[in-house]
């Protein structure tokens, strides 16, 4: 997946506005909204984006703590994390990119709890789905609990 960096992502007027906030993302922007919501179908390139992200901060070693998950692989560690006051507050910061969202129904209970720990704490999220943030369960609790004031249609 090293191939997947921001540079070679094909900006379009219809991606331009997610490009835009990855890359903030990427910069550790404080006045970025948490968490951050990608929506786009499928072959939109999130995944790519995603992956820029982690690209970029391996790039530059940067010092932040960086996990990214998906459906089918999503470590008990992160899990944890809900309940971990001591990393929560401790430094570097937490990045936690999410793939494929819509597919966490069988773990959305401990998504919800990590996403809410880690925005609690001044740490980052970013949500990659192809489904409408109002139909599916833990989108409807981010959108009334963390306030995403934007979201990156492709």
């Amino acid at each position: 997946m090293k191939r997947l960096t921001f540079d070679t992502f094909i900006p379009h007027k219809s991606n331009q506005g997610a490009y835009e906030i990855a890359r903030e993302v990427a910069r550790m922007q404080p006045e970025l909204p948490r968490p951050v919501v990608f929506l786009g179908e499928s072959g939109s390139g999130k995944t790519h984006l995603l992956w820029a992200i982690v690209n970029y901060f391996r790039d530059r070693n940067s010092v932040v703590r960086l996990a990214l998950i998906s459906p089918r692989d999503f470590p008990d560690k992160v899990k944890r994390l809900s309940s971990d006051e001591d990393k929560l507050k401790a430094q570097p910061p937490i990045v936690l990119l999410v793939d494929d969202l819509h597919g966490f129904a069988q773990h959305a209970a401990d998504l919800e709890k990590t996403v809410l720990a880690l925005i609690q704490h001044g740490h980052n999220a970013v949500l990659a789905t192809r489904i409408h943030e109002c139909s599916f369960r833990i989108q409807r609790k981010i959108q009334g609990t963390f306030e995403c004031r934007r979201h990156c249609r492709y």
